[in-house]
Formats: structure tokens, C-alpha cells, sequence
């Protein structure tokens, strides 16, 4: 089966995928979206948006018609290795992927895109007659064509194996198991919960409210110093018999749900931003961060970038790997130097020293919190926080 006609093909509809399509298709572009998994297929993430992603969704001018799906968190609880928490506000929500995704595909559908489920790209090629995508679909092989194409296939290898690129990382940079605990009764959390135990350092830990009876829970961590996956089970476990209440909270939970895990694509890094006919977006791209392995709204964020750089390079008629090449450019002007700092921020949280001193300071000084908040709302740099200067300034000079 061929499926012609088309401008763009995007392959796979998480928020990277959807919100390209949505640009795109929004312009007037015939965009074909992909999606492997049939509708309210899951995806294992912690589920927290923070404010760059409620950010992302109203520039789409989305946020109202996810709203249902989002639930308002009364803000973010870190805790250091020994014990303390620190309570810091800001805009936060929480979603179940199965629900968000899928209402990020239908505001796709409706910008006009052209949406194919359970079709999973198995090959791509691109050359100076355009772009052509081989995929399977329930019906058998099909094929769309356009004058580019979009890869969106978040933190799988599989996807980045389509692109037969040297210089695509297929080893993670860090990974993550989720599971959800269902209560009886209010499980009383309405704030995030983050967990930075000394038994899970490098890693992390968090409870996530998704409603009154149901959290997200999960860990996750970078790779051991032999390059291996971290033991997300062994986490878990010292999670549960070292942590207070993350113990009572499995021990209280009524259902305790299927572990899931996913690997963590961060820092920018890990595939070629573009090439020729070719934009690489969201986690394929590396936009997580490494800090918290929260990613949704820089997913987002690459793809309307990409969707400029799209429309500028199809408008002109050359989608070309130099004219393209705007994108890596962008990138690079307007987030490697954010990425970097979450990238020495994390290395910093991995000693239990730092966040405890850290947690102490932000404890007993409002101007600390103020800049941890300032941070989580990207006003501010984590480097004005996790780096040795920024930390010894609030502690000598008070923020």
C-alpha cells in the first residue's frame, strides 16, 4: 500500500511527535503522523509536567483541551539523604501518559493532520527526490512519502536505528522504572514528592499524586560506572525498607501495579539534530533532563523550534542538510547552555554531602527557596543554585 501526498512524515505522536504536527499542520503543511501503539497506548514516565511544559502547551494553544487530563500538584517536595524536605511552590501537574498522549493526537487530528495508529516505521530513506518511510501496519507494508522526515521516537534505540547514522548513541544516559500504587482511601500527597536517598545517589526516587488514590512512584538513575543500566529493582527496594514514607506507602497501597521501565535519553545528546530531509525531536534528541529525568515540555519545545526551521527550509523549497542545519544552530543558542547546567547539577546531587548542605540552606532561608523555585520555572540557571558559587553566595551573602 502507498500513502502519498504528504509534506512531512512524522514518526511517532508523543508530545515531541504531536506537538511538530500540530505546528506544522497548523501552517498548512499535509503531515503524516505515525504512531506504533493503537490509542491509549502507555509510556513509562514519571508523568510530571513542570512550568516549561505548561509553557509549551499554551504557545500550541493547547492547554485548554489537555486541562482535563492534568491534575494541579500543590507544588515540589526534594528530600536530601538525611531527611530533610524542602517545600518549594511553583506550576506543576501531574498526567497519566495514557491519557495525555492521547489527547495531544487528537488536537493533531483536528489541527489536520493526518494520524496512522499502530503503524510502526521500519525503514527510512531520504534523497534528492525526497524522503520515502517504510512501515507495518495491521493491513501490511505501507509507505508514505514527503519532502521530509521527522523522527520523534522518544528514548528507544529502535528508533534511532532507523537513521543508519555513526554518529548515533544507542547506549542510554540514564534509565527509569515506574509503577502505580492505588489506594482505598486518600493517600494524603498533593505535592511531588522527590527522593535523593543516600542508598539511591547517583539516583533518584518520587511519588507523583495523579489523583486522591492513585501516585506514580518510581526510580530512576544513569548507568553504573561500567556503562551498565542501573539495578532499577535493587532501587526500588532500598526505596521502599529506607524511606519512611515512601514505605508506608507501598506497604498501604491496595494495588500495587506492573513495574514499566524506559530508558532515559538526556543533555542533548545521542543522535544528529538534522540531516539531510531529516529533523531529529524530543527525547530521540535528547531533551530530557538529567537532573529529574523530567522531559515532556522540552519535547515540546525542540519541536516547535524544528516546525520553524520546517517551514522556513519547505517554503524555500530546499529542505537540505545545510538549510536544516538552522535547527542544530538553535538548539544550541537556546538550550545546550541550560542542558549543561542540569548536566553539572546532577553530578553535584550525586554527592550527599552537597544536598545536604543544600537542603539545610534552603530550609532556614527563604532568598534559597526563592532560587530553587526560580530555577524549577527556568527564571534562572541551576548553576545559580548546584554550583559552588551560587551555593556559597546565599550562604555567605544570603542569595
Amino acid at each position: 500500500m502507498a500513502a502519498g501526498g504528504h509534506d512531512m512524515v512524522v514518526i511517532g505522536a508523543g508530545p515531541a511527535g504531536c506537538a511538530f504536527a500540530v505546528e506544522a499542520a497548523g501552517r498548512g503543511f499535509r503531515v503524516a503522523l505515525l504512531e506504533a501503539g493503537a490509542r491509549g497506548r502507555d509510556k513509562a514516565c514519571g508523568g510530571g509536567l513542570m512550568a516549561d511544559a505548561g509553557a509549551a502547551l499554551q504557545g500550541l494553544d493547547l492547554f485548554d483541551s489537555v486541562t482535563a487530563h492534568l491534575q494541579p500538584a500543590a507544588g515540589l517536595r526534594p528530600h536530601a539523604p538525611n531527611g530533610t524536605g524542602v517545600d518549594l511552590n511553583g506550576t506543576f501537574y501531574v498526567t497519566r501518559r495514557t491519557l495525555f498522549d492521547a489527547a495531544l493526537q487528537d488536537a493533531a487530528g483536528r489541527a489536520g493532520a493526518d494520524l496512522f495508529r499502530e503503524t510502526r516505521a521500519t525503514a527510512v530513506e531520504r534523497g534528492a527526490e525526497g524522503a520515502r518511510v517504510t512501515a507495518r501496519t495491521p493491513g501490511g507494508e505501507a509507505v508514505f512519502r514527503g519532502a521530509l522526515t521527522v523522527l520523534a521516537t522518544g528514548g528507544a534505540a529502535q528508533g534511532l536505528g532507523l537513521l543508519s547514522d555513526a554518529r548515533v548513541r544507542r547506549a542510554a544516559r540514564g534509565h527509569a522504572m515506574r509503577r502505580f500504587l492505588t489506594f482505598q482511601r486518600p493517600h494524603g500527597l498533593t505535592r511531588l514528592h522527590l527522593w535523593f536517598d543516600r542508598g539511591l545517589l547517583p539516583g533518584y526516587g518520587w511519588a507523583f499524586p495523579v489523583s486522591p488514590t492513585v501516585l506514580n512512584t518510581g526510580v530512576g538513575g544513569p548507568p553504573t560506572p561500567a556503562g551498565r543500566p542501573p539495578r532499577l529493582k535493587h532501587l526500588e527496594r532500598r526505596l521502599e525498607a529506607d524511606n519512611r514514607l515512601a514505605g508506608r506507602l507501598y506497604r498501604t497501597a491496595g494495588t500495587v501495579g506492573e513495574a514499566a521501565g524506559a530508558p532515559l535519553r538526556t543533555g542533548l545528546c545521542g543522535a544528529p539534530f538534522s540531516g539531510e530531509r531529516l529533523l531529529v525531536v524530543g527525547e530521540a534528541a535528547g531533551s530530557t533532563y538529567a537532573l529529574s529525568g523530567e522531559g515532556m515540555g522540552k519535547a515540546m519545545e525542540t519541536a516547535r523550534i524544528a516546525a520553524d526551521v520546517a517551514d522556513d527550509a519547505l517554503r524555500r523549497g530546499a529542505p537540505t542538510a545545510d538549510a536544516l542545519a538552522a535547527y542544530d544552530h538553535a538548539l544550541e543558542r537556546r538550550l545546550r547552555g541550560l542542558f549543561r547546567a542540569y548536566d553539572r547539577a546532577q553530578e553535584r546531587v550525586a554527592r550527599p554531602g552537597f544536598v545536604n548542605a543544600l537542603a539545610r540552606a534552603a530550609s532556614r532561608s527563604a532568598a534559597m527557596r526563592r532560587t530553587l523555585e526560580d530555577v524549577l520555572a527556568e527564571r534562572r540557571s541551576p548553576d545559580a543554585a548546584f554550583s559552588p558559587g551560587g551555593f556559597l553566595k546565599h550562604i555567605l551573602l544570603g542569595g
